[in-house]
């Protein structure tokens, strides 16, 4: 006895029938990459119908990050920010060196890093928050701002508070156009944009150019905050983190609270 399969048997069967095709097709992992284009003009072009995952806002969270990572390895006694794998490599060798006076200055900002995803990931969760990014993002923003006002003499209280805002932005900025990205560290990204390099060298899919160039664009942010932060610092001093604090807040205009939403209720229609 045959049955016929029901609309929700049917409409979950067509959603997975489109997630696979997805992973095996790169190119609609993203927005399809037209040929016939420059793949800078293709960033730019689609990226203004993109809120939540689009390359502006990666780049201004990226240079922001590395104004921030300069400012507090300059100015905060040579603590990142949001490389923890620096400061873990830093707590590793006092340790092993027996300077343990230096093990608390290297080793709350991983554990308040890790606070912070903890709490990202509370709001993200919540059924009721489909405007969850806001508040992580929000509390981000006064985190780095308060922080950059304690003196120098605080700085075992500062550069955690400084974790605990970085961890949170690992969670409210994960993607643009649908390829993973890393904003607060430049490993990744720079690891990534080389495989799909030499991905498109050996089979020429445009797509993985195009994701090469994302990751690029996004090391070169990076890189340039951290520059740019490293030179103001001699004039703004510890202060240079309220620079950071600004890019951020510029990005809220970017994806306004509103636009959020917009965004959620296309995904979930795809």
């Amino acid at each position: 006895m045959s049955t016929q399969p029901s609309p929700s048997n049917q409409s979950e069967s067509a959603a997975v029938q489109k997630q696979n095709s997805s992973l095996t097709n790169p190119s609609q992992a993203t927005k399809e990459v037209s040929p016939d284009r420059p793949l800078l003009q293709e960033i730019v072009e689609n990226d203004r119908e993109e809120h939540i995952e689009s390359v502006r806002l990666g780049v201004l969270l990226s240079i922001g990050i590395g104004i921030l990572n300069a400012c507090t390895y300059v100015t905060r006694g040579h603590v990142f920010a949001s490389s923890q794998s620096g400061n873990i490599l830093y707590l590793g060798l006092d340790l092993a060196q027996g300077n343990f006076a230096n093990v608390t200055k290297y080793l709350f900002p991983p554990l308040m890093f890790a606070i912070g995803i903890i709490i990202a990931e509370h709001y993200k969760d919540k059924p009721d928050y489909p405007r969850w990014r806001q508040i992580p993002f929000l509390i981000e923003i006064v985190l780095i701002t308060s922080a950059s006002f304690l003196p120098d003499s605080w700085n075992a209280l500062a550069n955690p508070i400084f974790g605990l805002a970085t961890g949170l932005q690992t969670i409210t900025f994960r993607k643009i156009r649908r390829t993973p990205v890393a904003t607060i560290v430049i490993t990744g990204s720079f690891q990534n944009s080389i495989i799909h390099l030499t991905r498109f060298l050996t089979v020429h899919d445009r797509a993985d150019a195009f994701r090469a160039m994302v990751y690029l664009i996004i090391v070169l942010a990076y890189f340039a905050g951290i520059v740019g932060g490293a030179m103001l610092c001699p004039y703004l001093g510890h202060y240079t983190s309220l620079v950071s604090a600004l890019f951020l807040f510029l990005c809220t205009f970017i994806a306004l609270p509103e636009r959020y939403q917009l965004e959620e209720n296309r995904r979930e229609k795809e």
